[in-house]
């Protein structure tokens, strides 16, 4: 393992962690979003997403669960692809 896949590593679990927001739907979201997508979010959206956790969790509430959108744009996009993610999700297991 390179200095690089390791220091990714590491993030992931870091992110992961934080992922534990203490009420059972919004931990699951978390978890699923950055345990599949991690590798396909650009380091700009990583830090958005570190961004997005340090807010409080009625927002977090608002934004992953409610479905509304953020009026700051990199967070707007990490929602986005948020939300890409569960309809893909929803849709593979519809079909699948």
């Amino acid at each position: 393992m390179n200095i690089r896949e390791r220091d990714d590593q590491i993030r992931k679990q870091r992110l992961l962690w934080r992922c534990r927001r203490g009420t059972f739907e919004l931990d699951t979201l978390l978890h699923d979003f950055v345990s599949h997508q991690f590798s396909r979010l650009s380091q700009a959206d990583l830090d958005a997403l570190d961004d997005l956790l340090e807010r409080p969790h009625a927002d977090l509430v608002r934004w992953f669960v409610m479905g509304e959108q953020s009026s700051e744009p990199a967070i707007a996009a990490v929602l986005q692809k948020f939300q890409d993610h569960q309809s893909s999700t929803m849709n593979g297991k519809i079909s699948g």
